[in-house]
Protein backbone atom coordinates (compact mmCIF):
# COMPACT_ATOMS: atom_id res chain seq x y z
CA UNK A 1 0.00 0.00 0.00
CA UNK A 2 1.26 3.72 -1.11
CA UNK A 3 2.48 5.82 1.39
CA UNK A 4 1.49 7.37 4.42
CA UNK A 5 0.57 10.51 6.55
CA UNK A 6 3.79 12.18 8.53
CA UNK A 7 4.23 11.29 11.77
CA UNK A 8 2.94 13.71 14.78
CA UNK A 9 4.64 17.48 15.11
CA UNK A 10 6.34 18.36 18.00
CA UNK A 11 3.66 19.68 20.88
CA UNK A 12 2.68 22.76 20.64
CA UNK A 13 3.30 23.25 24.52
CA UNK A 14 6.70 23.12 23.36
CA UNK A 15 7.03 26.15 21.42
CA UNK A 16 6.77 29.81 21.64
CA UNK A 17 3.56 29.86 19.75
CA UNK A 18 1.74 32.81 21.42
CA UNK A 19 0.63 36.05 19.41
CA UNK A 20 0.41 37.83 22.78
CA UNK A 21 2.74 38.75 25.32
CA UNK A 22 1.40 37.66 28.90
CA UNK A 23 0.96 41.31 30.27
CA UNK A 24 -1.72 41.74 27.45
CA UNK A 25 -3.26 38.95 28.56
CA UNK A 26 -6.48 39.13 30.71
CA UNK A 27 -6.59 38.01 34.47
CA UNK A 28 -8.24 34.69 35.11
CA UNK A 29 -11.34 35.69 36.90
CA UNK A 30 -11.96 34.25 40.44
CA UNK A 31 -13.72 31.27 40.88
CA UNK A 32 -13.77 30.19 37.31
CA UNK A 33 -11.37 27.10 37.05
CA UNK A 34 -11.63 26.43 33.22
CA UNK A 35 -10.66 22.84 31.45
CA UNK A 36 -9.03 20.78 33.78
CA UNK A 37 -5.30 21.38 32.85
CA UNK A 38 -2.81 18.74 30.78
CA UNK A 39 -1.23 19.54 28.07
CA UNK A 40 0.51 22.50 28.82
CA UNK A 41 -0.50 24.59 26.07
CA UNK A 42 -2.50 27.36 27.31
CA UNK A 43 -4.73 29.80 25.23
CA UNK A 44 -6.55 32.66 26.42
CA UNK A 45 -9.96 33.74 25.08
CA UNK A 46 -8.19 36.90 24.32
CA UNK A 47 -5.58 35.24 22.12
CA UNK A 48 -8.48 33.20 20.51
CA UNK A 49 -10.33 35.66 19.79
CA UNK A 50 -7.70 38.04 17.75
CA UNK A 51 -6.43 34.79 15.80
CA UNK A 52 -10.31 34.03 14.90
CA UNK A 53 -10.73 37.52 13.92
CA UNK A 54 -7.49 38.38 12.44
CA UNK A 55 -7.63 39.13 8.71
CA UNK A 56 -5.65 36.06 7.57
CA UNK A 57 -7.65 33.31 9.11
CA UNK A 58 -9.18 31.05 6.83
CA UNK A 59 -12.80 29.86 6.99
CA UNK A 60 -13.00 26.28 7.58
CA UNK A 61 -16.74 25.70 8.34
CA UNK A 62 -19.69 25.87 10.17
CA UNK A 63 -21.60 23.45 12.50
CA UNK A 64 -24.43 23.01 15.03
CA UNK A 65 -22.43 24.92 17.97
CA UNK A 66 -19.60 27.05 16.37
CA UNK A 67 -18.11 28.32 13.55
CA UNK A 68 -14.14 27.02 12.97
CA UNK A 69 -11.37 29.48 11.03
CA UNK A 70 -7.38 28.34 11.09
CA UNK A 71 -4.94 30.72 11.46
CA UNK A 72 -0.90 30.52 11.56
CA UNK A 73 0.95 31.06 14.04
CA UNK A 74 4.47 33.32 14.50
CA UNK A 75 5.82 30.21 15.07
CA UNK A 76 4.99 28.63 11.80
CA UNK A 77 2.45 26.27 13.14
CA UNK A 78 -1.56 26.39 11.83
CA UNK A 79 -4.26 26.26 14.50
CA UNK A 80 -7.98 25.56 14.46
CA UNK A 81 -10.27 28.49 16.08
CA UNK A 82 -14.09 27.31 17.20
CA UNK A 83 -15.75 30.31 18.06
CA UNK A 84 -19.62 29.08 19.65
CA UNK A 85 -22.23 31.20 18.59
CA UNK A 86 -24.86 29.84 20.86
CA UNK A 87 -27.27 33.14 21.60
CA UNK A 88 -27.41 32.73 24.99
CA UNK A 89 -23.79 33.86 25.77
CA UNK A 90 -24.15 31.56 28.98
CA UNK A 91 -24.78 28.69 27.52
CA UNK A 92 -22.24 29.05 24.72
CA UNK A 93 -19.35 29.19 27.45
CA UNK A 94 -20.75 26.09 29.05
CA UNK A 95 -20.65 24.40 25.76
CA UNK A 96 -16.97 25.59 25.30
CA UNK A 97 -15.77 24.57 28.25
CA UNK A 98 -17.67 20.99 28.25
CA UNK A 99 -15.68 20.26 24.54
CA UNK A 100 -12.75 22.00 25.72
CA UNK A 101 -13.01 19.61 28.44
CA UNK A 102 -14.02 16.13 26.65
CA UNK A 103 -11.10 17.38 24.34
CA UNK A 104 -8.87 17.28 26.47
CA UNK A 105 -9.93 13.92 28.71
CA UNK A 106 -9.21 12.54 25.17
CA UNK A 107 -5.89 13.36 24.51
CA UNK A 108 -4.53 12.81 28.32
CA UNK A 109 -5.76 9.46 28.30
CA UNK A 110 -4.42 8.36 24.98
CA UNK A 111 -1.12 7.46 24.15
CA UNK A 112 0.81 8.47 21.55
CA UNK A 113 -0.33 6.12 18.81
CA UNK A 114 -4.09 6.63 19.26
CA UNK A 115 -2.89 10.68 19.34
CA UNK A 116 -2.91 10.28 16.43
CA UNK A 117 -6.17 10.02 14.98
CA UNK A 118 -6.96 13.40 16.98
CA UNK A 119 -5.40 17.05 16.88
CA UNK A 120 -3.60 18.57 19.93
CA UNK A 121 -6.33 20.61 22.24
CA UNK A 122 -5.08 23.77 23.91
CA UNK A 123 -6.04 24.07 27.37
CA UNK A 124 -7.94 27.10 27.25
CA UNK A 125 -8.54 29.69 29.90
CA UNK A 126 -11.85 31.57 30.25
CA UNK A 127 -11.07 34.51 31.69
CA UNK A 128 -13.21 37.00 29.68
CA UNK A 129 -16.68 37.83 30.06
CA UNK A 130 -19.15 35.22 28.78
CA UNK A 131 -20.96 38.27 26.44
CA UNK A 132 -17.39 38.91 24.92
CA UNK A 133 -17.80 35.11 23.02
CA UNK A 134 -16.28 31.49 23.76
CA UNK A 135 -13.62 30.09 21.93
CA UNK A 136 -11.44 26.92 21.99
CA UNK A 137 -8.20 26.36 20.03
CA UNK A 138 -6.76 22.90 18.93
CA UNK A 139 -3.94 21.78 16.29
CA UNK A 140 -4.50 21.56 12.89
CA UNK A 141 -4.77 17.98 11.63
CA UNK A 142 -1.68 17.20 9.13
CA UNK A 143 -1.91 14.98 6.12
CA UNK A 144 1.74 15.14 5.00
CA UNK A 145 1.89 14.69 1.15
CA UNK A 146 -1.80 13.65 1.45
CA UNK A 147 -5.62 14.99 0.98
CA UNK A 148 -7.39 15.38 4.62
CA UNK A 149 -11.19 15.35 3.65
CA UNK A 150 -14.75 14.49 5.58
CA UNK A 151 -15.65 10.92 4.87
CA UNK A 152 -18.91 12.33 3.26
CA UNK A 153 -15.99 14.54 0.56
CA UNK A 154 -14.77 11.45 -0.33
CA UNK A 155 -17.74 9.08 -0.51
CA UNK A 156 -19.45 12.09 -3.04
CA UNK A 157 -16.41 12.31 -4.71
CA UNK A 158 -16.46 8.80 -5.39
CA UNK A 159 -19.76 8.17 -6.31
CA UNK A 160 -19.88 10.16 -9.84
CA UNK A 161 -20.07 8.11 -12.92
CA UNK A 162 -16.88 8.62 -14.21
CA UNK A 163 -14.90 7.24 -10.54
CA UNK A 164 -16.16 4.31 -8.56
CA UNK A 165 -12.67 3.63 -7.68
CA UNK A 166 -13.16 1.95 -3.98
CA UNK A 167 -15.34 -0.53 -4.69
CA UNK A 168 -12.90 -1.96 -7.58
CA UNK A 169 -9.63 -1.69 -5.09
CA UNK A 170 -8.37 -5.53 -3.52
CA UNK A 171 -11.01 -6.94 -1.01
CA UNK A 172 -7.65 -7.06 1.42
CA UNK A 173 -7.62 -3.43 1.49
CA UNK A 174 -11.00 -3.23 1.90
CA UNK A 175 -11.20 -5.08 4.72
CA UNK A 176 -8.22 -3.20 6.23
CA UNK A 177 -9.63 -0.10 5.80
CA UNK A 178 -12.94 -1.59 7.56
CA UNK A 179 -10.48 -2.51 11.00
CA UNK A 180 -8.91 0.29 10.91
CA UNK A 181 -11.47 2.51 11.55
CA UNK A 182 -12.63 -0.15 14.19
CA UNK A 183 -9.02 0.15 15.79
CA UNK A 184 -9.41 4.24 16.02
CA UNK A 185 -13.19 3.37 17.42
CA UNK A 186 -11.06 1.24 19.94
CA UNK A 187 -8.26 4.19 20.86
CA UNK A 188 -11.76 6.27 21.99
CA UNK A 189 -13.05 3.71 24.40
CA UNK A 190 -10.11 3.19 25.48
CA UNK A 191 -9.77 6.46 27.22
CA UNK A 192 -12.93 6.53 28.45
CA UNK A 193 -14.51 8.77 26.44
CA UNK A 194 -18.00 8.93 24.16
CA UNK A 195 -17.38 10.96 20.89
CA UNK A 196 -21.22 10.40 20.31
CA UNK A 197 -21.05 12.35 17.05
CA UNK A 198 -19.12 9.31 14.71
CA UNK A 199 -21.23 10.93 11.59
CA UNK A 200 -19.25 11.81 7.95
CA UNK A 201 -18.35 15.16 8.38
CA UNK A 202 -17.07 14.36 12.03
CA UNK A 203 -14.84 11.42 10.31
CA UNK A 204 -11.95 12.26 8.46
CA UNK A 205 -10.09 10.54 5.76
CA UNK A 206 -6.20 11.13 5.17
CA UNK A 207 -5.68 9.91 2.56
CA UNK A 208 -3.87 9.88 -1.31
CA UNK A 209 -7.52 9.18 -3.20
CA UNK A 210 -6.95 11.05 -6.51
CA UNK A 211 -9.30 13.42 -5.84
CA UNK A 212 -8.40 15.86 -8.77
CA UNK A 213 -10.05 14.18 -12.16
CA UNK A 214 -6.50 15.38 -13.70
CA UNK A 215 -5.35 12.49 -11.73
CA UNK A 216 -7.94 9.69 -13.37
CA UNK A 217 -6.18 8.20 -16.41
CA UNK A 218 -3.62 7.47 -14.08
CA UNK A 219 -6.12 5.05 -12.00
CA UNK A 220 -8.80 3.89 -14.85
CA UNK A 221 -8.44 2.87 -17.82
CA UNK A 222 -12.86 3.40 -19.47
CA UNK A 223 -13.76 3.05 -15.65
CA UNK A 224 -11.80 -0.17 -14.85
CA UNK A 225 -9.33 0.69 -12.17
CA UNK A 226 -5.79 -0.38 -13.23
CA UNK A 227 -3.91 -3.42 -11.75
CA UNK A 228 -1.51 -1.94 -10.72
CA UNK A 229 -3.57 0.94 -8.48
CA UNK A 230 -5.99 -1.95 -6.57
CA UNK A 231 -3.42 -1.46 -3.64
CA UNK A 232 -2.75 1.84 -4.20
CA UNK A 233 -5.01 3.52 -1.64
CA UNK A 234 -4.72 4.74 1.32
CA UNK A 235 -7.37 5.85 3.77
CA UNK A 236 -5.80 6.85 7.48
CA UNK A 237 -8.75 7.62 9.91
CA UNK A 238 -9.22 11.03 12.04
CA UNK A 239 -12.02 12.12 14.41
CA UNK A 240 -12.74 15.65 15.23
CA UNK A 241 -15.63 17.58 16.95
CA UNK A 242 -15.72 16.44 20.82
CA UNK A 243 -18.88 18.90 21.59
CA UNK A 244 -21.65 16.44 22.85
CA UNK A 245 -18.67 13.75 23.69
CA UNK A 246 -19.27 11.95 27.78
CA UNK A 247 -16.04 10.65 29.58
CA UNK A 248 -16.34 8.02 31.93
CA UNK A 249 -14.44 5.25 34.44
CA UNK A 250 -13.46 2.40 32.72
CA UNK A 251 -13.56 -1.22 34.25
CA UNK A 252 -10.32 -1.91 36.04
CA UNK A 253 -8.11 -4.54 33.92
CA UNK A 254 -7.81 -6.69 36.20
CA UNK A 255 -11.80 -7.03 36.58
CA UNK A 256 -12.69 -6.20 33.20
CA UNK A 257 -13.65 -9.17 30.42
CA UNK A 258 -12.00 -10.66 27.96
CA UNK A 259 -14.99 -9.57 25.07
CA UNK A 260 -15.86 -6.71 24.10
CA UNK A 261 -19.58 -5.49 25.01
CA UNK A 262 -22.90 -4.62 23.23
CA UNK A 263 -26.41 -3.53 23.35
CA UNK A 264 -28.79 -4.03 20.81
CA UNK A 265 -29.52 -1.15 18.45
CA UNK A 266 -32.76 -0.39 19.31
CA UNK A 267 -33.72 -1.45 22.84
CA UNK A 268 -36.95 -0.71 22.76
CA UNK A 269 -37.75 -3.10 19.55
CA UNK A 270 -35.45 -5.84 20.62
CA UNK A 271 -32.97 -7.65 22.93
CA UNK A 272 -31.46 -10.17 20.87
CA UNK A 273 -28.01 -9.83 19.45
CA UNK A 274 -27.99 -8.24 15.30
CA UNK A 275 -25.61 -7.67 12.90
CA UNK A 276 -25.18 -3.64 13.51
CA UNK A 277 -25.61 -3.95 17.45
CA UNK A 278 -23.78 -1.58 19.08
CA UNK A 279 -20.84 -2.48 21.19
CA UNK A 280 -18.17 -1.07 23.04
CA UNK A 281 -16.17 -1.29 26.47
CA UNK A 282 -17.87 -1.86 30.60
CA UNK A 283 -17.42 1.34 32.88
CA UNK A 284 -16.82 0.49 36.52
CA UNK A 285 -20.39 0.29 37.39
CA UNK A 286 -19.97 -2.87 34.96
CA UNK A 287 -22.23 -0.84 32.30
CA UNK A 288 -21.23 -1.21 28.77
CA UNK A 289 -20.47 2.17 27.48
CA UNK A 290 -21.37 2.23 23.28
CA UNK A 291 -21.32 4.79 21.19
CA UNK A 292 -24.72 5.75 18.94
CA UNK A 293 -26.03 3.86 16.04
CA UNK A 294 -23.01 3.13 13.59
CA UNK A 295 -23.53 5.24 11.15
CA UNK A 296 -20.00 4.92 9.39
CA UNK A 297 -19.99 1.15 9.29
CA UNK A 298 -23.03 1.80 6.68
CA UNK A 299 -21.63 4.34 4.87
CA UNK A 300 -18.42 2.33 4.42
CA UNK A 301 -20.36 -0.83 3.30
CA UNK A 302 -21.89 1.85 0.31
CA UNK A 303 -18.65 3.29 -0.63
CA UNK A 304 -16.60 -0.41 -0.73
CA UNK A 305 -19.26 -1.85 -2.72
CA UNK A 306 -21.34 -1.54 -5.88
CA UNK A 307 -25.03 -1.10 -4.78
CA UNK A 308 -26.65 -0.95 -7.95
CA UNK A 309 -30.64 -0.80 -7.39
CA UNK A 310 -33.41 -2.59 -9.58
CA UNK A 311 -36.93 -1.07 -10.43
CA UNK A 312 -38.31 -3.12 -7.70
CA UNK A 313 -35.64 -1.56 -4.94
CA UNK A 314 -33.95 -4.79 -4.59
CA UNK A 315 -30.34 -5.24 -4.22
CA UNK A 316 -27.93 -5.99 -6.88
CA UNK A 317 -27.63 -9.47 -7.96
CA UNK A 318 -24.37 -11.76 -6.76
CA UNK A 319 -25.68 -14.65 -9.17
CA UNK A 320 -22.05 -13.78 -11.34
CA UNK A 321 -19.61 -13.57 -8.46
CA UNK A 322 -16.92 -16.27 -8.61
CA UNK A 323 -15.41 -15.86 -4.71
CA UNK A 324 -17.44 -14.95 -1.79
CA UNK A 325 -15.30 -11.89 -1.82
CA UNK A 326 -17.06 -10.21 -4.86
CA UNK A 327 -20.06 -10.76 -3.03
CA UNK A 328 -19.59 -8.77 0.48
CA UNK A 329 -22.68 -7.83 2.36
CA UNK A 330 -23.35 -5.25 5.19
CA UNK A 331 -22.61 -7.74 7.46
CA UNK A 332 -19.66 -8.24 6.84
CA UNK A 333 -18.70 -4.90 6.92
CA UNK A 334 -19.93 -4.36 10.94
CA UNK A 335 -18.14 -7.64 11.48
CA UNK A 336 -14.76 -6.24 10.23
CA UNK A 337 -15.09 -2.87 11.94
CA UNK A 338 -15.75 -4.68 15.51
CA UNK A 339 -12.75 -7.58 15.32
CA UNK A 340 -10.58 -4.16 14.46
CA UNK A 341 -12.11 -3.00 17.35
CA UNK A 342 -11.94 -5.77 19.42
CA UNK A 343 -8.01 -6.44 18.29
CA UNK A 344 -6.84 -3.02 19.37
CA UNK A 345 -8.11 -4.27 22.41
CA UNK A 346 -7.01 -7.54 22.88
CA UNK A 347 -10.48 -8.79 23.13
CA UNK A 348 -12.54 -10.67 21.42
CA UNK A 349 -16.02 -10.49 19.83
CA UNK A 350 -18.45 -12.87 21.69
CA UNK A 351 -19.81 -15.64 20.23
CA UNK A 352 -23.10 -14.78 20.35
CA UNK A 353 -22.53 -11.76 18.55
CA UNK A 354 -20.56 -13.29 15.64
CA UNK A 355 -23.38 -15.84 15.31
CA UNK A 356 -25.78 -13.22 14.38
CA UNK A 357 -23.65 -11.66 12.48
CA UNK A 358 -22.82 -14.82 10.02
CA UNK A 359 -26.42 -15.25 10.02
CA UNK A 360 -27.17 -11.97 8.72
CA UNK A 361 -24.82 -12.33 6.24
CA UNK A 362 -26.16 -15.74 4.88
CA UNK A 363 -30.02 -13.93 4.46
CA UNK A 364 -28.15 -10.73 2.51
CA UNK A 365 -26.43 -14.31 -0.15
CA UNK A 366 -29.16 -15.87 -0.27
CA UNK A 367 -31.41 -12.42 -1.89
CA UNK A 368 -28.67 -11.55 -3.56
CA UNK A 369 -28.64 -15.06 -5.29
CA UNK A 370 -24.61 -15.66 -4.49
CA UNK A 371 -24.60 -18.96 -6.19
CA UNK A 372 -23.42 -21.57 -3.10
CA UNK A 373 -26.85 -20.12 -0.61
CA UNK A 374 -24.37 -18.10 1.53
CA UNK A 375 -21.88 -20.17 3.32
CA UNK A 376 -18.76 -18.73 2.95
CA UNK A 377 -17.32 -16.34 5.08
CA UNK A 378 -15.83 -13.27 3.46
CA UNK A 379 -12.79 -13.27 5.51
CA UNK A 380 -11.40 -15.88 3.57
Amino acid sequence: MAGKADGPLPPLSGLDCSKLSPEAKRQKAPGDAGAAPGTGWKVSQAEAKEWFEAKDSKEIGEGAYGETRKFLLSCGRWVVIKKFTDPKPHDAREEGKAECAAHLAMWQQSDQDCRRYMSEPAEMEFETAESEGTYTVQSLIQAGGMTLAKLSTLRDTDRTSTRRILPQIHFEDKQKICKAYGAMRACIAKAGVLHLDLHTGNVLCVTNYPMDDAQLSQYLDDGVLKDEKKDAIVIEWRVVDWGVAETFKRKEPEYDDDEICWVPKNENINTKPTDDAKFGVKNEANECKTENIDWISRELYRMLYFERWGPEGKDRDCINAGTRSECVTPSDVYGWVREGFADALGKTVPRELKKATEERAREHLERLRFPDGGGASASK
